[in-house]
């Protein structure tokens, strides 16, 4: 192994262990978001898209934990968290809240 393989290797390492808490918690939010489709008792063929769908926000979200001064090592609770509302109520939350900003209707809502 040359010393340019070490390097990259060990590079990469020190970025995964950087990143850990993210990781994790986007683990965390596909997990617990699947387990509680399967808990309700959901039928959808596609299931295990929103799985996936909560992983990603939530990874979204923890990365931005910086910016509102929250520790990186929330994470691990806001992946638990998405995955638990889901990606479906979360949309209606941000929908309701963006139309109160700006003032207007929502079309989507009965």
């Amino acid at each position: 192994m040359s010393e340019s393989n070490v390097g990259f290797w060990a590079d990469l390492l020190n970025g995964l262990k950087s990143s850990w808490p993210q990781i994790f918690g986007a683990g965390l939010a596909a997990i617990i978001c699947y387990g509680r489709l399967i808990y309700d008792g959901t039928d959808r063929k596609n299931r295990w898209i929103e799985g996936v769908l909560c992983g990603a926000l939530s990874l979204a979200i923890s990365s931005a934990l910086d910016v509102v001064g929250l520790p990186i090592t929330m994470s691990p609770f806001i992946g638990g968290m998405v995955g638990f509302i889901g990606v479906e109520k979360l949309r209606n939350i941000a929908i309701n809240a963006i139309s109160r900003r700006v003032g207007g209707e929502d079309e989507h809502q009965p």
